[in-house]
């Protein structure tokens, strides 16, 4: 029996009712950017426009640069990959991930290595929180999540696409550039129970304000009185805040101290330099090894219904310098060049600011830790810094300290002084 084909049947596309999604809020931006620089280096070399004072700079991807604006390999991942070569197969890793990497991973987050976490090995920090939410959402009772506000944008997205409700905490005041404590402790004191709070332990993305040690113990006192609450840790600035791989943690270990159940994803991208490699963990503090088995096993299958095994190589370069004594030490050092440049380049334009009278204060954007700075500046401040001089922010006003450099820091002061004084008030 022959078949027949409506015109409408043989032309419809399977595809035809799909939406374009929104642009990512970063990424977006970033490609803005890379169109500018395009444009510029098309331009012919007489062009005023081409001149190097008008070279488009961005202050967008979190992402580390050299004093030359340059990305940069560590020497100590250099070295271990030289390595690596002619030495490693390509054979799968269990699904739980690369075992000298997990407990290294571990030891680094906690301080030690406890039976009753479980660790597995995930697609850097957003593959934990994706692993981690999904967990969540499937096997426990807990649906909703609270998360800062402000935060990094991509939390809701991966908290909602596993199937949990999301909510925000108050936690950044921007007319005094300081943490609204008080506010955030009085929330989660009286939010609905049987609910997961994401935590920045250090470098808060994007305000870059941090909580003090003693705050962190109030929230400890809190969260303990308050067990059917679940703290998610999100670390992705471990010894790239600060420089000291403990301190960085140490609202972990704090909330781990106090027997709480506390849930940490862990990055490599930020401290290791490793942003395309994609390691990272995620920890569960359970109360018995059986719960942690079981936890662990189920940690295990989701991996293996998303991308089965996770990639070897940079997991094996982090387990290498985490597990070497030798190569930990060098590693610490390049985390000291990292961080210490960061400071540098935040202290630089605070005072190319200040020599300019720029209206406003701007001494936040020192007490401020880690990749970012909330600037305070508006959107409309941000749009005109992309017009004017090709000079690229979030909205937001959050800037990414690692693009300012030595030979650009003035230009981008002088380009803020510009927008505070001419740019369009903000409704």
């Amino acid at each position: 029996k022959l078949l027949t084909f409506t015109k409408h049947s043989v032309t419809m596309s399977h595809f035809e009712k799909v939406v374009q999604a929104k642009p990512d809020s970063i990424f977006g931006v970033q490609e803005t950017y890379k169109r500018a620089l395009a444009t510029y280096k098309a331009l012919p070399k007489d062009h005023p426009d081409a001149a190097p004072e008008k070279l488009p700079i961005s202050l967008v991807i979190g992402a580390y640069r050299t004093a030359e604006g340059q990305p940069w390999v560590l020497p100590v991942v250099a070295e271990v990959e030289r390595e690596m070569v002619g030495k490693e197969n390509h054979e799968y890793l269990e699904m739980a991930g690369h075992v000298g990497f997990r407990n290294a991973a571990q030891k680094l987050m906690f301080g030690r290595n406890f039976p009753e976490v479980a660790t597995i090995q995930t697609l850097s920090g957003t593959g934990a929180l994706s692993i981690g939410f999904n967990f969540f959402a499937r096997h426990t009772n807990i649906r909703h999540v609270l998360l800062s506000d402000p935060t990094w944008g991509n939390h809701f997205t991966v908290a909602q696409t596993a199937g949990l409700t999301t909510g925000t905490y108050p936690y950044y005041n921007s007319q005094h550039n300081s943490v609204k404590f008080e506010e955030m402790l009085q929330c989660l004191r009286t939010c609905d129970p049987n609910t997961l709070v994401v935590l920045h332990p250090s470098a808060h993305n994007p305000t870059g304000m941090d909580l003090t040690m003693e705050q962190w113990a109030q929230l400890a006192e809190l969260f303990t009185a308050r067990r059917t609450l679940v703290p998610f840790f999100d670390s992705a600035y471990q010894g790239y805040a600060s420089g000291d791989l403990d301190a960085d943690v140490a609202a972990v270990r704090l909330f781990t101290d106090h027997g709480l159940q506390v849930v940490v994803s862990q990055s490599f991208s930020k401290n290791m330099g490793l942003y395309g490699e994609r390691v990272g963990a995620l920890h569960v503090k359970c109360d018995s090894v059986d719960e942690k088995d079981r936890v662990l096993s189920q940690l295990a299958a989701l991996a293996r219904a998303t991308y089965s095994n996770p990639p070897s190589y940079g997991a094996r370069i982090a387990s290498t310098i985490l597990s070497d004594p030798a190569r930990f030490e060098q590693w610490k050092g390049c985390l000291d060049t990292m961080t210490s440049r960061l400071k540098g380049m935040r202290h630089a334009l605070l005072a190319a600011l200040e020599r300019r009278h720029v209206p406003g204060s701007w001494n936040h954007i020192t007490v401020q830790q880690g990749m970012f700075s909330y600037t305070g500046l508006t959107a409309p401040q941000v749009a005109y810094m992309a017009e004017h001089h090709k000079i690229f922010l979030l909205p937001s006003g959050r800037m990414s300290i690692a693009g300012l450099t030595p030979a650009n820091v003035e230009r981008v002061a002088a380009a803020m002084e510009d927008a505070v004084t001419h740019a369009p008030v903000a409704h």
